[in-house]
């Protein structure tokens, strides 16, 4: 039905699929999550799937909720969110990264891959390791309104000279370019993907939340 207030669907939902938050029903994440992945743009809706499975939701949980609503607008977008999301993204600017590798058909890197270099482990955004190649997305909130900013940058220098003495490549990019000129984006992904030819072995890396014993940690 319509109202002033917009367009109004709808839908009975299981029990299992509804919540109560401060004295409101709400729908369930799992299913606030496909909902937005039927209807949203693409990019949004990925951020939001990478967000929650970072939170503990799980991609079961997202394939079973979709799956109650095959043939419904919207549910082949959906589909697409969730096989393509991934918890380990750490921000929107990182997920809109690694959306652009995706939209263009470039190699995807792996999200927040630990890497060792000048005797510390590093997290690094997105690693092609076979190609020892880093892509690191630069947000402005580490810089804006701090009173350390320049102790910030000085850090992020260090850091970047550790990386490229390691031997790999650093490629940076920010808000602007991912959120709103993707396609220059992955030009600049593409060139630097094509300057770096796979090795014949891998940077050495790890998943996970923790360094290697006996090796300084820093993000």
């Amino acid at each position: 039905m319509n109202s002033r207030h917009g367009a109004v669907r709808v839908a009975a939902l299981p029990p299992d699929q509804c919540r109560f938050h401060d004295g409101c029903r709400v729908t369930a994440v799992a299913r606030t999550v496909v909902d937005i992945a039927r209807t949203a743009p693409r990019a949004d809706a990925l951020v939001v799937a990478d967000a929650v499975l970072a939170s503990g939701t799980t991609r079961a949980d997202l394939r079973a909720t979709l799956d109650l609503q095959a043939g419904w607008p919207g549910s082949r977008g959906a589909d697409w969110v969730i096989d393509h999301a991934d918890g380990l993204a750490e921000s929107p600017l990182e997920t809109l990264g690694r959306l652009t590798f995706l939209e263009k058909g470039l190699p995807v890197p792996e999200s927040n891959a630990w890497v060792e270099a000048g005797g510390r482990s590093y997290r690094v955004d997105h690693l092609l390791a076979d190609r020892w190649l880093v892509f690191e997305a630069d947000g402005s909130l580490k810089y804006d309104g701090r009173l350390d900013a320049g102790r910030v940058v000085a850090a992020q220098q260090e850091r970047e000279w550790q990386l490229r003495a390691a031997g790999l490549e650093v490629v940076r990019y920010g808000w602007e370019l991912a959120r709103y000129h993707r396609r220059e984006l992955a030009a600049r992904f593409a060139a630097a993907i094509h300057r770096c030819p796979v090795r014949p072995e891998p940077f050495p890396s790890w998943s996970g939340v923790t360094s290697w014993s006996g090796v300084t940690q820093e993000r």
